[in-house]
């Protein structure tokens, strides 16, 4: 696998320009293309008939939306470094179109690099952007905590194995990163005895070890009352992990794909970069 497109979602925040550091200096290492994309909300028309002054109202919310996202884009074209190829989009929607323009950006990237999703209406637009990127168009993301810019990374990766398609997806998308790397861990989370998965192990151990991935011996544990999340960031934790590689898990809503538990407890509490896949 190697990078040659990165997507970063960006915003004029400053954790959003710390976003675009980190795809800076990945996208460098790569001499990967780095795409900046800024998706906006536009304030929301009143329903019915409305007077003249709310119109006004409603326009001056506009203008000032508009304005604050042109601050953002040109915040993050004065990023650009010499002699890196980079570009910068800005799509201003509503709602309903978030789904649609976030899958339509990562469609033709090796890789989209995300803000970590919290509670609120930022938080809201972040995870619709992830699902987007994840479920439809099937691009592996990056989850980028605040902090990743300005540290190292990557050194200690931990694998979240399940010998699912998305586990698997995940590890062919993370192998730019796990070569890179000085160490990874397999772990598994209430093993099953099942003999073909004992086999799947063996030989993801192989895959990667025929990569040039220096990999440890797996490591088994086991969850508690089925927290499965927990019991994965636990293990992170306990190996000073940096990164973790697992796949993502969803469930069906209103037509659209959202995060199954597991995926969604490591989204809301992981303190590392994450790579997800589906």
């Amino acid at each position: 696998m190697v990078w040659r497109d990165i997507l970063v979602f960006a915003d004029g925040s400053q954790e959003g320009l710390s976003r675009v550091a980190l795809a800076h200096n990945l996208a460098h290492r790569r001499e990967a293309h780095l795409e900046a994309r800024l998706i906006t909300l536009a304030p929301e028309p009143p329903l019915g008939e409305t007077s003249f002054a709310v119109e006004r109202a409603v326009a001056a919310l506009r203008q000032a939306a508009h304005e604050r996202a042109m601050s953002a884009v040109r915040a993050v074209e004065e990023m650009e470094k010499p002699g890196q190829r980079f570009s910068v989009y800005h799509d201003e929607c509503s709602w309903g179109e978030v789904a649609h323009l976030g899958a339509a950006a990562a469609l033709t990237s090796d890789l989209a690099i995300v803000a970590q999703p919290r509670e609120g209406r930022d938080g809201d637009l972040d995870r619709r952007i992830l699902e987007a990127a994840l479920f439809r168009a099937g691009t592996p993301c990056l989850i980028a905590p605040p902090w990743a810019h300005a540290r190292e990374w990557g050194r200690r990766v931990i694998i979240a194995w399940n010998a699912t398609p998305q586990a698997a997806h995940a590890v062919r998308a993370a192998l730019p990163l796990l070569v890179a790397a000085q160490s990874v861990r397999i772990v598994i989370v209430d093993p099953s005895p099942d003999v073909e998965n004992q086999r799947a192990l063996m030989r993801l151990a192989s895959y990667l070890a025929r990569h040039g991935v220096d990999v440890e011996a797996p490591v088994t544990t086991r969850s508690s009352f089925g927290e499965v999340g927990r019991a994965v960031l636990a293990e992170a934790e306990a190996y000073a992990g940096d990164l973790l590689v697992m796949g993502a898990y969803g469930h069906a809503r209103a037509f659209e794909q959202v995060f199954g538990g597991v995926t969604h407890h490591i989204i809301a509490h992981a303190s590392t970069p994450v790579l997800l896949a589906h």
